[in-house]
């Protein structure tokens, strides 16, 4: 279903100011040669970069975060305090309600639209700022989706707006996609900021497995590899096989991979499986490994 259902609860008027870029020619009676573009361009480089590093020190460590993969992240508090500085104001503020539906079932989410204008860098720029249902802290306990009845919606809105306005504010100063050496320009100390590190399921189900376990699984992988002729793609067909059962509501259950081999009784369930397809298909040949006499 594609269905969409909107509820605009605040049509604020936007505010009558002229949008100027960062990087933007002056108006003149002759046209700029080229050399002159560049060297314009060159100068408002060399601004943008300087608001970015003001910007940049007005944070503090604890302003953000660090990503899995090393991205930094500035949490709402510290974009505030960027705002303030640099005398950001939001209008034109609409939050609009839209009904989604996947896999999973009906959901919905807010988006929030509005207009972000700094009156020290008289620069304006619009955005949207968006929170779903589903959102991992609003809308989710241990991992698993609640019911919608049980989601807080003034949290979903109250987010999408707060989505909002740190976005208008990090587009307006030059803080959007931030790296760690920026930080490291601006004399932030790196080490102080709080790392964040996101497991999948494979990796958090590794910390539970025995090492015997996840030694049968690289077995199960020599096995369907030598059995897919060496090619790479083709084991994700004999690790399926092997690794296929129903469950008690009758629906098969497989994966493709030996890291979706997530329980040791699953484990061994596909190695028995692929073990014995194997040797049907190579009588008499030894396997791709030592087998351990128990």
């Amino acid at each position: 279903m594609n269905e969409k259902e909107k509820e605009t609860i605040n049509n604020e008027p936007k505010m009558e100011v002229p949008e100027r870029e960062l990087v933007a020619f002056p108006s003149k009676e002759r046209e700029l040669t080229v050399d002159e573009k560049v060297k314009l361009v060159g100068e408002k480089l060399d601004l943008f970069n300087r608001i970015k590093n003001i910007s940049l020190k007005l944070t503090k460590p604890s302003d953000w975060i660090i990503h899995t993969d090393d991205n930094p992240y500035l949490m709402d508090r510290g974009s505030e305090n960027v705002g303030i500085a640099f005398g950001v104001d939001v209008s034109g503020i609409k939050l609009n309600q839209e009904w989604h539906e996947d896999k999973d079932g009906r959901y919905y989410e807010y988006v929030a639209t509005g207009m972000g204008y700094s009156k020290v860098l008289n620069r304006v720029v619009e955005d949207i700022g968006v929170c779903s249902q589903r959102d991992k802290f609003f809308g989710r306990v241990k991992g698993e989706l609640k019911p919608i009845e049980e989601v807080d919606m003034p949290n979903i809105r109250r987010k999408a707006i707060t989505n909002l306005h740190s976005r208008l504010i990090k587009r307006l100063v030059g803080l959007m996609n931030i790296t760690l050496n920026d930080l490291q320009e601006a004399k932030l100390d790196i080490s102080k900021i709080k790392k964040i590190e996101y497991k999948t399921g494979s990796q958090k189900v590794a910390k539970t497995l025995s090492n015997e376990a996840i030694d049968t699984r690289k077995k199960i992988y020599d096995m369907a590899l030598q059995m897919a002729g060496g090619k790479e793609e083709d084991t994700k067909i004999f690790i399926k096989q092997s690794s296929l059962f129903k469950s008690k509501e009758g629906k098969e259950v497989f994966t493709e991979t030996v890291e979706g081999l997530t329980t040791e009784k699953w484990i061994q369930m596909a190695y028995k499986n692929i073990k014995k397809a194997f040797e049907n298909a190579y009588p008499g040949e030894q396997l791709p490994f030592k087998e351990e006499k128990k």
